[in-house]
């Protein structure tokens, strides 16, 4: 098993110190996908972040995906872990990202407009009992879990910080983008915000009620990418993402300095010369 400060080595974003951990970044693939532009606005300055990831697992110990069961017998373990970690270095933010939106669903996304991603619809079960959780009841769940949370991270003075949903695409975005250019299509490759909005109702509401939780900040991720009509997937033909809802190098570089700016993080920010 890893020491904590070889962890620290071998998951860090920016400048690695090892007196110190400034944020962590907790979730799943989609929180993964966060990371590399996280390092690359970080790496010359005097922050530090540590990457706390594991694909398809929620970041709470006491629910769990129902697909591929072998895959996610580890979750409750690893959000435990993650738990552990982030009491014992007490980092100034931690930020969590996850795809909330399948979470709630449970299908995959549609865009509307031609993209309907692939794969196998998901539920999020309590371990406890084994039961399936309605949306009310996943909702309930997260409002009461960030709030506890938020409660006992202020004890070590951590913020908690929450991205919502970053926008789904339901195509493969790079060959989208490549038959774009293919047909001489000067548009950018993009989905309706409307149809973000309705996919994402019920973690829109659970995130309105965390709002007004003490030391809980929300990060809209809709105002990274969309404007009032769409969504884009693309910039210059660049894709955001590196297949139909995980971020590309650009897609991460673009969300990191936002989230930094949203904290006021970049004004406080010393560089390293």
């Amino acid at each position: 098993m890893k020491t904590l400060e070889s962890l620290q080595k071998s998951c860090a974003l920016g400048k690695w110190a090892a007196q110190r951990t400034d944020i962590i970044i907790w979730g799943d693939s989609h929180a993964a996908g966060l990371a590399y532009g996280f390092h690359q606005h970080l790496k010359n300055t005097s922050l530090s972040a540590l990457q706390l990831t594991a694909n398809g697992c929620p970041v709470a110990p006491n629910v769990i995906r129902q697909d591929n069961p072998k895959k996610r017998i580890n979750c409750p373990k690893n959000a435990q872990k993650a738990l552990g970690i982030i009491k014992e270095l007490h980092p100034k933010y931690l930020i969590i990202n996850a795809r909330w939106a399948l979470q709630f669903e449970s299908v995959r996304f549609d865009n509307g407009v031609g993209g309907v991603e692939s794969g196998d619809s998901i539920s999020i079960v309590d371990i406890a009992n084994g039961k399936k959780l309605t949306k009310y009841e996943l909702a309930s769940y997260y409002i009461e879990y960030f709030t506890q949370l938020a409660a006992k991270l202020a004890l070590q003075n951590t913020k908690l910080v929450l991205i919502t949903q970053i926008p789904e695409a339901g195509w493969n975005v790079p060959n989208k983008s490549i038959r774009f250019i293919q047909q001489r299509n000067h548009d950018e490759v993009a989905t309706l915000r409307s149809v973000y909005e309705q996919r994402n109702l019920w973690p829109s509401q659970m995130f309105e009620e965390l709002k007004a939780v003490e030391n809980i900040h929300i990060v809209n991720a809709a105002d990274i990418y969309c404007d009032a009509e769409y969504c884009y997937n693309t910039e210059n033909k660049i894709p955001y993402y590196a297949d139909d809802d995980h971020l590309s190098m650009l897609g991460s570089q673009k969300a990191a300095p936002y989230i930094l700016k949203s904290l006021g993080i970049e004004e406080r920010v010393t560089k390293v010369h």
